[in-house]
């Protein structure tokens, strides 16, 4: 029987046994590649979490991720479930009408995109600014096993809803 892990457990283990290896390959439009690395994403996801930490996440809070795909993307979430958070996934490409109406419904402590939206603590999260956040300090200790996750329905009786796993 496989052991039990949270999915920051996981990325841990391979970040251990697979070092180098590639954890994620992102394609851009250009169909150009690149390669993060176990190790590298870990690290990533560190210093998410410790971001995180520093702006008052825990247990329970909510994590709107609006993001392009990207490594910063993937860490976003990854460091948002490493602390207990529940993660809602939304398309960037919201129109705002509809971000809104589904940001007022969730409430979340903080909104990972690239437009502000009033009320809201947005932020724009990019592997660049990840890259230049300092070292991590300390370690958090895994809360679930099972990462809380939800999205946004696109609205097809009138109002977008939220639907949580």
């Amino acid at each position: 029987m496989s052991e039990k892990r949270s999915m920051y457990g996981w990325i841990k283990h391979y970040a251990e046994s697979k070092a180098e290896e590639p954890a994620i390959i992102i394609a851009d439009k250009t169909a150009s590649e690149s390669a993060v690395s176990w190790k590298q994403l870990l690290k990533m996801t560190d210093k998410t979490a410790e971001y995180y930490a520093g702006l008052g996440l825990k247990e329970h809070s909510g994590v709107v991720v609006a993001l392009p795909n990207s490594a910063a993307s993937v860490a976003a979430a990854l460091a948002a479930w490493h602390l207990g958070c529940c993660v809602y996934f939304l398309s960037y490409e919201l129109p705002d009408k509809e971000f809104g109406i589904l940001l007022e419904q969730i409430q979340p402590a903080l909104v990972l995109c690239r437009n502000k939206h009033s009320g809201f603590r947005c932020v724009e999260l990019t592997d660049a600014q990840i890259d230049a956040m300092p070292e991590p300090t300390k370690e958090f200790p895994d809360i679930s096993l099972v990462p809380a996750r939800a999205s946004g329905t696109g609205g097809s009786t009138g109002i977008p809803k939220i639907i949580i796993e």
